[in-house]
């Protein structure tokens, strides 16, 4: 009787565990993803230039060519103040420059001005109560200046935000999406917004993440929560089919308030991250300090933080840690390649580079030995930058040096459009124990066998975008354009006319602009918002370990105790 008592309660003690295994064991697949890479050869190409525009524009800021168009930007007053214009590939000003903007205004994530990616780009002005309207590249004006805010075009739409103003003089901004006809697609139904990746948008409501599609349908519910007016909080996007999103960790339960949290205490709560996928499906629990996105099938993770101590390791699409964390930082794969960093004393690092730098393989194994004292972050067109005494040079993906290291700078892009910035110091170099000073230096381009195709005579320059890029000679912007193939052979070398007057000059107007009908869309706001969700009742990680506990440690007392007094009970029946 005694033995079928201490089995029945074994069973009850494996019945209360089973449910614990299965929430604590980490979710696996055996079909792990493995993409199809490709290794694409670079060889040096016949590659030169010509001018589609000399240099002949002062202007403040430049920005890089984007759907065929770039912005320029004239300081009217320091460098908040400008006013913007947009010149196209063919060095035609579509857009003249006009329009006055606050350039290190933040409006949710990006900096004006914003780019023409999708042949359309929103255009801030203070003209019109500091509001936004949508251009094309033509030039033409699709929408009047009555957005409060807007985001870039991804996926063909792009965020755009109007102001509500309440009785008691506070603003509530709601946030919708436009086309790329400007038309309103998506209503200003929410109260913060990511933007389109794989087809999914993040938006928040009542102080909760979801996902919309492109229709505007919810794919993913609310349930993610987040502090939407935290500076240090950007909303999860997918790649890859799979999204990083984290949840806060208290210190205290008075602190679930993270504002208050930063007042009082100036530190803003630590977060653990996940990842979901596409269907809102949990792949990895909240467990790891830091998620790199996804790319070629793998994301870096990282266990500890910098006051301890972390490392850095890899999972794959189905959660499974397939390079285990032993490095002390990790970058992205890039054509089956990935960045790593060992050996590092964060307290010590210095313009010297006392750490180890490799790359390693979807296997964790090490690929080439450094060529010199640090390597670059990512290769570029299959050649990476690698560092010895203050000059710069360039290695394959086998660790061979392709082009030695006799430059001062390269553009941080390494190659674009086959091309390259690099920098010659105009004094030369001075060493310091905190590593080299180069001080001023000239600019130019190479291509990929090291060949000066640009000579280093500019005093700023840009990398190469869709086959532009801007450079400065002598205070004056000018653009160089890329020829390759036959034609390169017959360019003639580049000549560079003294200005003494810039060919643009900009005299301040107010822009004519089609006529302002904001009821259009403030109207579309009513009645389009859905009720804030209600909070999804969840239990922390700490409160089930915690229940956990305590069920098993009751278990185990009842268990012991119950098995006592049987057992007394049986010895009074043998004395009688």
């Amino acid at each position: 009787m005694l033995q079928k008592l201490l089995q029945a309660m074994l069973a009850l003690i494996f019945l209360l565990a089973f449910p614990i295994i299965i929430l604590a064991q980490d979710i696996s697949a055996s079909n792990a993803y493995q993409p199809e890479l490709t290794y694409p050869n670079y060889p040096a190409a016949n590659i030169g230039v010509r001018w589609l525009v000399e240099p002949s524009l002062q202007a403040t800021f430049v920005h890089d060519f984007q759907g065929g168009m770039a912005a320029v930007e004239i300081a009217d007053d320091g460098w908040s103040w400008t006013t913007v214009g947009y010149i196209n590939n063919l060095g035609e000003f579509v857009i003249p420059i006009q329009y006055r903007n606050q350039h290190w205004v933040w409006h949710s994530h990006h900096v004006m001005p914003l780019h023409f990616g999708y042949g359309t780009a929103g255009i801030f002005s203070t003209e019109y109560n500091e509001s936004i309207a949508f251009f094309c590249a033509s030039g033409e004006q699709l929408t009047p200046f009555v957005f409060a805010a807007a985001h870039n075009f991804y996926e063909g739409l792009a965020a755009v935000a109007v102001r509500i103003q309440h009785g008691n003089n506070d603003t509530e901004y709601r946030w919708g999406f436009v086309d790329t006809t400007g038309e309103l697609v998506i209503p200003f139904a929410f109260e913060a917004v990511g933007h389109f990746s794989d087809g999914l948008a993040a938006v928040s409501l009542g102080g909760y993440w979801g996902f919309i599609d492109t229709a505007g349908n919810l794919a993913i519910p609310f349930s993610v929560e987040s502090l939407v007016s935290n500076w240090r909080t950007s909303p999860p996007f997918f790649v890859e089919g799979r999204a990083i999103v984290w949840e806060w960790v208290w210190e205290t339960d008075e602190d679930h308030d993270p504002v208050a949290a930063w007042q009082r205490y100036h530190w803003v709560p630590e977060r653990r991250y996940g990842v979901i996928d596409k269907e809102g499906n949990q792949i990895t629990p909240f467990i790891y300090d830091m998620i790199s996105p996804f790319s070629e099938g793998l994301a870096a993770f990282r266990v500890g933080c910098f006051d301890y101590g972390f490392q850095w390791g890899f999972i794959d699409l189905y959660g499974n840690e397939v390079i285990l964390p032993t490095f002390d930082w990790a970058g992205s794969f890039v054509d089956g390649l990935a960045h790593v960093m060992y050996e590092c004393d964060i307290a010590r690092w210095t313009g010297r580079f006392p750490w180890v730098n490799n790359f390693i393989d979807r296997y964790g194994n090490v690929v080439a030995e450094p060529a010199g004292e640090h390597l670059g972050f990512n290769f570029s067109e299959g050649l990476l930058t690698f560092f010895v005494d203050g000059y710069v040079g360039f290695i394959d993906k086998t660790g061979t040096e392709v082009i030695p290291p006799i430059f001062h700078f390269v553009g941080h892009t390494g190659f674009s459009n086959g091309l390259a910035v690099v920098g010659m110091a105009r004094e030369g170099i001075e060493e310091s124990e905190w590593g080299f000073s180069f001080g001023e230096m000239y600019f130019g381009f190479i291509d990929t066998a090291g060949n000066f195709v640009v000579p280093a005579v500019f005093d700023q320059v840009h990398p190469f975008s869709e086959g532009l890029a801007w450079v400065m000679y002598g205070g004056y912007w000018g653009i160089l354009q890329v020829v390759t193939g036959e034609e390169a052979y017959n360019l003639p070398p580049l000549f560079i006319h003294q200005r003494e007057e810039p060919e643009y000059v900009v005299e301040y107007t107010a822009p004519e602009t089609i006529e302002n009908n904001e009821t259009e869309y403030v109207s579309t706001i009513e009645n389009t918002a859905p009720e804030p969700p209600e909070p999804p009742r969840r239990i922390s990680p700490d409160t089930l370990r915690t229940w956990i506990i305590i069920v098993l440690s009751f278990a185990g007392v009842a268990t012991v105790g119950f098995g006592t007094g049987v057992a007394m009970l049986q010895k009074l029946e043998d004395r009688r």
